[in-house]
């Protein structure tokens, strides 16, 4: 049993909870991670793109790379906050993808990348090479080979620091349909004789396709279908997956639980999902908090400042379609965490705190009771509080 397994047990493997594992976007994201887990143990599951090393030139959120996020956490409750890195492995990070790197030098940034994260007292990694580099088609068997590759990477420089890190695997993209039994119960043999071959202990979360997937504001996965015979389809094989994962000795986690109905996510602890990501509805929530101060208390142009630079920036992109219909103000929501660093949403969002500040508001205080109620949401259904 690893050391974070033995100091919060209670919580990310115990039967009838799943832990909550929440991206942070920003800064303040970060601030109530850090406050509520006074109360029960979170995780702070950071993309490459997220936070990087200062090697390869941070990430967007706050001005962090790899060290300063630790080192900020570490000043905090860190008893408590499970740092873990998600979707490590090659052209993960902008770094790679921004200079075309191939194969080769992409894994050698991904093992780099891993590294720093160890040094800096990350507790969980998730192994994820599933990314498809340049113009190639991957197959199952090469993914598991980077897979394979990535692990003994980061399990032989834990060992030689004298780290004890657990280890998350994924191995393909969400695609917001049922998951693959057989496809699931391959991945998980592979695994298992992978580590019986190597002796290495084998990982904390396999995760698993659970029919959910975020599109533009809302989960548009299987899970969420209409149709009831979908709904209770996915249901049967969540259980029959779990069972496999059982036999195999590892645990379920899910991504992309964002926007799940609250009657589908009070399921998910007693379908035996331990673990499950959140992060573009917490996200959404503050922009959309931050936005309606604009509205509510006299900042229209700077909101429509704000509007712009985010639709400029077509981060939303990656959350919709090229069909979509959404509305500049529905872009800005959805994609407005990404531009928080940019020098003019700082230098704007400084103009409306001063202007709010006069009616006695502190912006940042109402932004994270916007974010508080998200994650309040999710503790409560996950069976946490």
């Amino acid at each position: 049993m690893g050391r974070i397994l033995g100091k919060v047990a209670d919580v990310l493997k115990a039967p009838g909870r799943t832990a909550l594992c929440v991206g942070p976007l920003s800064a303040n994201i970060v601030a109530e991670v850090m406050h509520f887990s006074e109360r029960v143990p979170l995780v702070l599951v950071a993309s490459r793109r997220q936070i990087e090393c200062e090697e390869f030139g941070g990430g967007y959120v706050n001005g962090w790379t790899t060290e300063l996020f630790a080192e900020h956490i570490r000043r905090g409750v860190r008893s408590n906050v499970i740092l873990e890195r998600d979707h490590g492995g090659p052209w993960q990070g902008r770094y790679e993808i921004s200079k075309n790197f191939g194969v080769e030098q992409s894994m050698a940034i991904a093992k780099r990348s891993y590294e720093v994260d160890i040094d800096s007292g990350f507790d969980i990694l998730h192994i994820d090479p599933s990314v498809e580099i340049g113009n190639e088609v991957l197959k199952t068997d090469t993914v598991l080979e980077r897979l394979f590759e990535l692990y003994e990477h980061v399990v032989e420089y834990s060992n030689e620091r004298g780290k004890d890190i657990e280890i998350e695997l994924g191995a393909e993209g969400q695609s917001g349909g049922p998951p693959d039994i057989e496809a699931f119960r391959y991945f998980a043999d592979k695994i298992d004789q992978f580590c019986s071959r190597k002796k290495y202990r084998k990982p904390m979360f396999v995760v698993l396709q659970t029919g959910a997937k975020v599109f533009e504001l809302r989960n548009a996965g299987a899970f969420e279908s209409s149709m009831p015979s979908v709904r209770l389809g996915v249901i049967q094989m969540i259980r029959q997956c779990v069972q496999v994962a059982k036999q195999y000795g590892i645990a379920i986690k899910e991504h992309n639980a964002d926007y799940l109905s609250v009657e589908n996510l009070i399921l998910r602890p007693y379908l035996g999902i331990s673990a499950s990501n959140v992060a573009p509805e917490l996200g959404t929530a503050e922009t959309t908090a931050l936005m309606a101060a604009m509205r509510t208390f006299g900042s229209e142009r700077e909101l429509q400042q704000f509007i712009s630079i985010v639709d400029k920036s077509l981060h939303w992109k990656k959350w919709t379609s090229s069909t979509s219909s959404l509305s500049p103000y529905d872009k800005a929501r959805i994609a407005g965490h990404y531009c928080f660093s940019d020098k003019e949403v700082v230098e704007l969002k400084k103009q409306v705190a001063d202007r709010l500040s006069t009616r006695g508001i502190e912006l940042d205080e109402y932004l994270r009771l916007a974010i508080r109620m998200v994650i309040h949401k999710y503790a409560t259904a996950y069976r946490l509080i």
